[in-house]
């Protein structure tokens, strides 16, 4: 997330939007470009890469967000489950 690194070093506000639903945005673009990428690339690293960075997203704010973190939690097994059992289907011509 170091888009979000240099957003807050610059003074960003968010467009008066609170940070929360900004992180649960992110958390939501994450989770579409893992599905992404494992249905259309058929790429079965990157969604694991996600799930790895929710994990350590959950951890760092289960003190102050627990709600949050237990979203990040919940998306990270749904990403895991999806790229585990994820099988694409033959087209035959």
């Amino acid at each position: 997330m170091n888009v979000t690194y240099y957003l807050t070093e610059i003074g960003f506000d968010g467009f008066g939007i609170p940070d929360i639903v900004w992180a649960s945005l992110g958390l939501a673009a994450a989770t579409i470009l893992a599905f992404w990428f494992r249905t259309k690339e058929n790429d079965f690293l990157y969604p694991l890469v996600i799930v790895w960075a929710f994990i350590g997203i959950g951890v760092k704010n289960m003190d102050e967000h627990s709600g949050f973190a237990y979203a990040a939690y919940a998306l990270a097994a749904i990403i895991f489950l999806f790229d585990v059992f994820y099988r694409r289907k033959k087209v035959t011509a």
